[in-house]
């Protein structure tokens, strides 16, 4: 997970210039978040990818391409903030799925 997680920041930053706003569970061995302010990135186990099933809670949701060039929408840092804020958000809270294995960041 830690070595997952450490390469996406890798090519993200290598790549697009971006570095993560907020990590969280980013040392359990069964999920980590990875917040880049215009994007999300979720970094699953497989038994923690088939109890939140993130594909079932987002099948319906619209589908966009991100372009991979740089200079692309996701890498523009003075993008409109998010109506949704920077609330904290825990998945295990919402599901009521285990407390283990997360760490406090």
């Amino acid at each position: 997970m830690q070595a997952i997680c450490t390469e996406v920041e890798a090519q993200l930053h290598k790549n697009l210039k971006r570095s993560p706003e907020h990590r969280e569970g980013h040392r359990s061995a069964e999920w980590a978040l990875l917040d880049f302010g215009g994007f999300v990135v979720h970094v699953f186990s497989e038994q923690a990818r088939r109890y939140y099933d993130l594909e079932r809670l987002w099948r319906h949701a619209p589908k966009f391409d991100i372009p991979d060039q740089p200079d692309g929408p996701s890498s523009d840092r003075n993008m409109p903030e998010s109506h949704f804020g920077h609330e904290h958000f825990s998945g295990e809270a919402a599901s009521g799925g285990p407390q283990s294995g997360r760490s406090q960041q």
